[in-house]
């Protein structure tokens, strides 16, 4: 019985393996994501330049079509993350869905929180 770990040794390793496993998560899909847009299954739709604790988030130039309930990526050089859209707005105006073919700025709100500086990405 000695070699037998503690349940908070076990609670250790356990939160380290999902600590791996997140990052791993981020790796392959940043790598997913960058290999998408090279072969044309993924493509850039803007830069986030305004970002409020609640999930929202500003995108300047953004383009590509945007719904709510749309799942959508955001990567920068470290990190790489799924977020579903739960809302948007054009000109202080909620909207359901909107195509932005020239560079607009657009409020989304996110299931999760983006960073100033990160690139939304969508599949095509």
């Amino acid at each position: 019985m000695d070699d037998v770990l503690s349940v908070d040794t076990l609670c250790e390793f356990a939160d380290f393996i999902s600590v791996l496993c997140s990052v791993l998560l981020e790796c392959v899909l940043r790598a997913a994501i960058s290999n998408g847009v090279a072969k044309g299954y993924a493509c850039e739709c803007g830069t986030i330049t305004e970002s409020y604790r609640e999930g929202s988030v500003i995108v300047a130039n953004a383009s590509g079509e945007f719904v709510v309930g749309k799942d959508i990526y955001i990567s920068n050089d470290v990190s790489c993350a799924e977020h579903t859209i739960t809302s948007l707005q054009i000109q202080d105006k909620d909207v359901q869905k909107h195509h932005a073919s020239a560079a607009v700025e657009i409020g989304i709100g996110l299931s999760g929180r983006g960073k100033v500086g990160q690139i939304i990405y969508q599949l095509v």
